[in-house]
């Protein structure tokens, strides 16, 4: 990929030995939709060519989107606490600064605000408090925690490189713990969330929009997990799925490469909207470009917004954590999400 957006691209020298692309916008993100454009490019890599840094080629919030802090993480998902405070998780590249070896530990960051945000506490770590996960894998690596605050205290979800979820719970009922080993969920797949309604029934969701309601007690499953799909017969995306209710509407949201998988393309969070948890779900569709594996949450004023990380190589940052507030409105499948302009 080129250019993000942007179709009939023609590459050429200018004559200050410049590397130019021009293009024309395609698409409704595009920030010169229907209109040609010359951009300067950069060889970013061997065979990866891009427009120099500075270049803004997409409309609204993501485009122009600032990280929210100096945090290396990816899979961020916030949440409120019962004491008005957001806590942040996600993939941490502790201890060795690597995300995909030996990253085993689970770290929690709170902020008043969505701005600034402190450490809390190293709150898990497979090589002191793991028990099943070091019986599957020699060096296991711990991904995408999601906390959550249900039943007077703090749960966190995670799942593991190569496959398997947990859960571990605050026995304090503080966020900095202690936390005890709930066990094992799943014996594979990865990216487990929470969810709870409002009768108060709590539902492990994960993967792909495998979802499965909790026991009361949070032990295990109450149910035979069931695979939530779209009117239309598609999964809503192949990882990183969630639930959120909003306005009255089940929103299932989940990470998906579009484009050259995991080459090029861009890694999107997509969304479908149901009036029950169980469906039906509408066909999916994009709720924020570069947003693949955030999820939404209501923040303290009942907005809507959405994390995001920026894993493809058109994103706007890497690795740090992002925070888009999203409109929300009406329509015929139930409620269109897009991030807002300003």
């Amino acid at each position: 990929m080129a250019i993000p957006h942007g179709g009939q691209v023609t590459l050429f020298t200018g004559l200050d030995d410049q590397l130019y692309a021009s293009f024309t916008g395609c698409g409704s993100y595009s920030a010169v939709e229907h209109y040609p454009a010359v951009v300067p490019m950069t060889i970013a890599g061997p065979g990866f060519i891009r427009p120099i840094e500075g270049v803004v080629l997409e409309k609204g919030a993501v485009g122009n989107l600032q990280p929210a802090g100096d945090l290396l993480i990816r899979d961020p998902h916030i949440s409120k606490g019962p004491d008005g405070m957001y806590y942040l998780t996600g993939t941490s590249d502790q201890p060795h600064g690597d995300f995909w070896y030996e990253n085993n530990q689970l770290h929690v960051w709170r902020s008043t605000d969505l701005r600034v945000w402190s450490h809390v506490a190293k709150v898990w770590d497979l090589s002191e408090n793991g028990t099943w996960e070091n019986n599957i894998y020699e060096h296991p690596c711990l991904w995408a925690p999601e906390m959550i605050y249900l039943y007077g205290t703090f749960w966190i979800t995670y799942s593991l490189q190569g496959g398997g979820t947990g859960m571990i719970k605050s026995v304090s009922g503080q966020a900095e713990g202690p936390y005890i080993d709930m066990g094992r969920m799943t014996n594979t797949d990865i990216d487990s969330s929470l969810f709870q309604d409002d009768d108060g029934q709590v539902y492990f969701v994960w993967q792909d929009g495998k979802i499965a309601r909790m026991k009361a007690n949070m032990t295990g499953f109450a149910e035979e997990p069931r695979k939530l799909l779209c009117s239309d017969g598609q999964r809503v995306g192949y990882e990183g799925a969630f639930i959120v209710k909003y306005r009255g509407k089940y929103i299932l949201g989940a990470a998906e490469w579009n484009g050259d998988k995991r080459v090029d393309g861009t890694y999107d969070l997509m969304y479908a909207v149901a009036d029950h948890v169980y469906g039906p779900y509408a066909p999916r569709r994009l709720a924020v470009p570069h947003g693949g594996h955030g999820t939404m949450f209501i923040d303290r004023e009942g907005r809507l917004l959405s994390t995001l990380f920026g894993n493809d190589r058109t994103a706007p940052f890497r690795t740090r954590v992002g925070i888009v507030r999203l409109q929300v409105q009406a329509d015929r499948e139930g409620l269109c999400i897009a991030p807002c302009s300003e």
